[in-house]
């Protein structure tokens, strides 16, 4: 077994989830004692364990001659944990499972579990119960957001669905996700296995945070801008339990990101360059007295900054949360009120940081730019998304366009003040058009795009080109798009299922960020998936969330596939494109929706 199928089935099965939330806390199998290693609960201290049932695949699951689901074998009795066997630490005669904040029950005569087995008899009536109620035969259990946790079939069979997916069944029901390439060629059929797994890494890995997906100890489990701008977006079309567990994660550190900006005013506003920052008092007073959010570069595990170099003034992250935030409340995935107060705390932080510019336009001087090689006044990125961050809180008459400096270059946007670099260490500039997607850059898309195109440096890290073939996808431009999504991942693997470089050369794996930011180009680009507060025109297919967000669906598959086909749920939809050159179907809840073929 590869090094990173390894590790998946010993962390994933295993470790214990971090701690939130109790509505976001994933599906769990409780002991009866605690495990006599400590580590082992290292993200929760009751002693819960992760029970991933979706990686253990259907050949793990018996069934009976009606479809009765019978025991889910574990492929390996003697596994180990920190030296404690499988056997040891999985010693439930309780029945108990956890679905979310949901409590599921399993009479004790109809569930057992032994050494590598957890098996439910089937000659036994299952009654379940989710929290308290009695649920029939044949009546879907669903959670508060309409989360399809356990399924009664028609023919009593259970199927128990955990946080990566439900268990394959003899109906053939399907998981989180369906994902296909129609093609016979080689090339093809490749990156078809590459999707594939990187919807497995996201799936699996999301929920530690940190770049490396706890598969490497180099940032100590720390979270960056990594959860936010590139593991979100895809995540949440892999799997909707991270489209709450993810913003609920960040929403639990705002007491943090509070306590951090107190110490950034006690010790009189420090930014880069050894300078300080007076804040503006026409700008403060419209933050209305509303607590600032100073969400940190670096966070611990208790949300303060960890940072040990001037990367702390990336000043950025904080419009980073926000911009996730937005997205979460589009899809349904937290409470809208307290994420709200959340994106105004985080526009409070930009009116005390922001500086006023000689030509009387406001800005951030003295950050780190999102290149990370430079330390500069305006970058664009920075000052864009402060910008967005303050209209999307306190709406466009307290807070109009054109009041923020968006630097230039040539016939087109620069990346900061006097830049005349023409290599980056990552995307930069070309974040206003993914994920910020910023109108005014927008409208100079084209330009651009050529502009930044492979100004990346070859030596920096896995993400860059994966924005580049977003921005390409978008304008139609699939052959550069499918050069580009190709730029994203095989500099920095020779087999993904094995490993996946932060660099090309020398880089330490396994970087989910890089695995994350390649399928979504696959979701942004390749599919044209694109999230609108209100309907959007000139979008042939348009289809409305609950949320009263829009979903624009406009493919733009690499020609070297015939066809592509993904379903999942977005918000609460379930969202199926069939995708081909130079057409496109696409059906919400299982019925028909778009077909851009004409009938004959």
């Amino acid at each position: 077994m590869k090094w990173f199928g390894q590790f998946l089935l010993a962390s994933l099965l295993l470790v214990g989830c971090s701690a939130g939330e109790s509505h976001d806390a994933p599906a769990r199998v409780k002991t009866d004692r605690n495990p006599p290693v400590k580590t082992i609960t290292e993200f929760d201290p009751t002693g819960t364990i992760v029970l991933d049932i979706e990686s253990l695949q259907s050949r793990h699951c018996k069934w009976d001659s009606s479809g009765n689901f019978q025991e889910i074998l574990i492929p390996d009795p003697d596994l180990r944990l920190n030296g404690v066997p499988w056997r040891e630490v999985i010693a439930n005669e309780q029945g108990t499972v956890v679905f979310g904040s949901k409590l599921v029950s399993f009479p004790h005569a109809g569930l057992s579990v032994g050494p590598g087995v957890i098996r439910i008899n089937s000659a036994v009536q299952p009654k379940v119960t989710l929290e308290g109620r009695a649920v029939s035969t044949a009546e879907r259990v669903f959670a508060k957001e309409k989360m399809r946790w356990a399924t009664l079939g028609e023919k009593n069979e259970i199927k128990l669905q955990f946080v990566t997916g439900i268990l394959d069944c003899p109906t053939g029901e399907l998981g989180y996700y369906e994902f296909s390439i129609g093609s016979n060629s080689a090339m093809a059929k490749r990156d078809e296995k590459v999707i594939s797994h990187f919807l497995d890494v996201v799936n699996f890995c999301a929920y530690r945070n940190d770049p490396f997906g706890g598969s490497n100890p180099r940032f100590n489990g720390h979270r960056f801008w990594d959860s936010d701008v590139w593991f979100y977006p895809t995540a949440t079309l892999v799997n909707p339990f991270w489209s709450r567990y993810l913003p609920a994660s960040r929403m639990a550190q705002a007491p943090a990101a509070a306590e951090n900006f107190r110490r950034w005013k006690a010790n009189g506003y420090p930014v880069a360059n050894k300078k300080r920052h007076p804040p503006l008092p026409e700008l403060v007073a419209l933050a209305k007295g509303i607590e600032p959010l100073m969400y940190p570069w670096e966070a611990d595990i208790n949300g303060h900054e960890a940072s040990p170099s001037d990367t702390k003034y990336e000043h950025h992250i904080t419009g980073d949360v926000a911009l996730m935030l937005d997205r979460a409340i589009k899809l349904g995935g937290v409470h809208k009120a307290e994420a709200e107060k959340i994106i105004q705390g985080c526009a409070s932080f930009y009116l005390h940081r922001l500086n006023r510019n000689p030509d009387g336009t406001y800005g951030l001087q003295n950050v780190v730019s999102p290149d990370e090689w430079h330390t500069v006044d305006n970058d664009l990125y920075t000052n864009a998304i402060a910008d967005w961050t303050i209209r999307r809180a306190f709406g466009e008459k307290v807070w109009p366009r054109g009041q923020i400096r968006l630097p230039r270059r040539g016939n087109t946007f620069a990346t900061f003040d006097n830049d005349s670099y023409n290599e980056y260490q990552q995307a930069a500039a070309i974040l206003t058009l993914f994920p910020l997607e910023v109108p005014e850059v927008e409208a100079e898309a084209e330009k651009m795009y050529d502009s930044y195109r492979n100004k990346a440096s070859i030596d920096g890290p896995a993400m860059s080109t994966a924005i580049s073939s977003i921005v390409a996808a978008r304008l139609g431009r699939r052959d550069d798009a499918y050069t580009d999504w190709l730029n994203s991942w095989q500099p920095y693997t020779q087999d993904p299922t094995a490993e996946f470089r932060e660099k090309p050369v020398g880089g330490q794996s396994y970087f989910v960020t890089g695995a994350a930011a390649s399928l979504g180009s696959f979701f942004y680009g390749f599919l044209g998936y694109r999230l609108h507060d209100e309907k959007p025109v000139g979008y042939d297919c348009v289809v409305p969330l609950e949320t009263g967000a829009y979903l624009s669906i406009s493919p733009c598959i690499p020609s070297e596939w015939e066809s592509v086909t993904y379903r999942s749920l977005v918000g609460h939809r379930w969202i199926k494109v069939i995708a081909q050159n130079n057409s496109f179907r696409v059906e919400v809840d299982d019925k028909q929706f778009f077909n851009s073929k004409k009938p004959e």
